[in-house]
């Protein structure tokens, strides 16, 4: 534990313009050895779950995930590495320039517990695959009866939190794209976007198999949903909306219909969305309860706070911009916002839900039984904030207009600035709550007072944290991971 600073961090202006150019180059250059659909898909399951974090006491956490480094891409071995390239002739005759890269540093991960004051409780070391096709870190962890299930690439792996001891590991054909807990079994869904997706029950105790699913077709477009009595929806890639029951691996209902979105769970409902229509499905069953016109065709669904949301995925032009917000039970609109700019539903929590705008930039506190605005703020909120009884915490700048990433603590009434600290880049994090009232964690593992904003402590942990942490009564827990490593293989025909 590294001793206490006045401020914790510098200020920051990163240059973001010139790094998501760099981002877009890297990535059309990557070799990911998919489909174009398959990419995006992939990219889709990958979308960070919205959560919330009731306030327990007057401190949360912020778990350490770095998104905008200032230093340019190219440097980054997260997304690409030095490649030399050379020469060679196709079977015309054409010169053709190929990358070759490698060897790359050997990668690390580890789970680790730490206690509210920064002492390191315990440590255990995770393995890791290689940088294959199976390399994955970024499954937030589970937590039940004392243990901890962990993701890591291919792998699954129960450690018990009390003292870090594995009590079992499992590994599957493929990246772990997601992992459940019901009933005495850990469900485990592999390599989702593929021809060989799979779904695994697994005994909690032990990690030995129960059953398996194997997903027809190409596999899972986007994430899926659990719901509270044991089913587990998905949408295929071929546009079969499913329903399995965990306690059996059986389908309980498929209903075939192109262009879904991606489905939520809510109140004994399955609610999708296509061409304009939202549909809530009995989780059972599968027999429609209700259905909404009027929607956006490209519509994205989110639930939270007892509501379900619908915002338009597509942006620009004549898009809507209206955020609808629908009772699940009646399937009546409850209200609808329309800030004039397409908006970002982020967090809700007691006093309202925080929704915003990336141009213009604006943060709106919303009351969830009316949509009225209760405060609004000209800024960028970068990551999800915690909604808290009397505080809304954020992330907010790293933008041109706004560059200064900082810390920031409102008034959850007015939202009045209650303190803010700058930090060096921009963390994209949920933001759960410890219960001894003590202080904030941001970045690598950085406290500070929740009451003031001073700083408190700073851990370094040796590895990439990419998953939110967890607390729990044997501490703060934390996963890290070496990200994998890339080639860039751009191929150039020169003829």
């Amino acid at each position: 534990m590294l001793p206490p600073e006045e401020d914790g961090f510098d200020s920051l202006e990163p240059e973001i313009d010139p790094l998501l150019s760099n981002v877009a180059a890297a990535t059309a250059e990557i070799d990911w050895d998919l489909r174009p659909e398959d990419i995006m898909a992939k990219a889709q399951s990958k979308r960070s779950k919205t959560a919330m974090r009731r306030r327990v006491g007057a401190v949360l956490v912020v778990a350490a995930i770095i998104a905008i480094f200032v230093v340019p891409l190219p440097q980054l071995h997260l997304f690409r590495h030095s490649a030399a390239t050379h020469p060679s002739t196709t079977s015309n005759g054409a010169s053709t320039t190929t990358s070759a890269c490698g060897p790359f540093p050997p990668r690390a991960a580890s789970t680790l517990a730490i206690s509210t004051t920064g002492r390191i409780l315990w440590k255990t070391a995770l393995p890791t695959h290689g940088n294959g096709q199976n390399a994955n870190n970024t499954v937030p962890f589970l937590v039940s009866g004392g243990v901890g299930y962990f993701a890591q690439d291919d792998a699954v792996h129960a450690l018990r939190l009390s003292d870090g001891r594995v009590l079992w590991s499992w590994t599957g054909d493929g990246p772990v794209d997601g992992t459940w807990t019901w009933h005495g079994v850990l469900v485990v869904l592999s390599d989702q976007v593929s021809s060989h997706a799979q779904l695994t029950a697994l005994g909690a105790a032990n990690g030995v198999v129960r059953w398996q699913l194997q997903v027809p077709g190409r596999g899972l477009l986007g994430t899926q949903a659990a719901t509270a009595d044991g089913g587990l929806a998905w949408l295929r890639a071929d546009g079969t909306l499913q329903v399995v029951d965990l306690d059996t691996g059986k389908v309980r209902w498929s209903l075939r219909a192109a262009d879904q979105a991606m489905p939520v769970a809510i109140d004994g409902l399955v609610v999708s969305a296509q061409n304009g229509d939202a549909d809530a499905y009995n989780d059972q069953t599968g027999h429609r309860s209700w259905t909404i016109s009027g929607l956006p065709p490209t519509a994205v669904l989110q639930q939270m706070g007892g509501l379900v949301f619908v915002t338009d995925a597509v942006s620009g032009g004549d898009n809507p911009t209206v955020l609808t917000a629908i009772d699940p039970l009646t399937g009546r609109v409850v209200w609808r916002f329309d800030p004039g700019a397409p908006v970002s539903v982020f967090a809700a929590g007691p006093p309202g839900l925080a929704v915003g705008t990336a141009v213009p930039r604006e943060f709106f506190l919303l009351a969830p039984q009316t949509g009225h605005v209760l405060w609004h703020e000209a800024t960028f909120v970068a990551s999800t904030p915690a909604v808290l009884a009397h505080d809304v915490v954020s992330i907010e700048g790293g933008v041109a207009g706004y560059p200064v990433v900082r810390l920031v603590d409102r008034d959850a009434e007015n939202g009045r600035l209650r303190w803010e600290r700058s930090l060096p880049a921009t963390p994209a994090a949920t933001l759960p709550v410890t219960p001894d009232g003590t202080m904030v964690l941001v970045q690598t593992l950085v406290a500070y007072d929740l009451s003031s904003g001073r700083f408190e402590w700073r851990d370094t942990v040796p590895e990439f944290v990419q998953i939110p942490v967890v607390v729990t009564k044997d501490g703060i827990i934390v996963q890290a991971a070496t990200p994998a490593s890339a080639c860039a293989s751009a191929q150039r025909v020169q003829p």
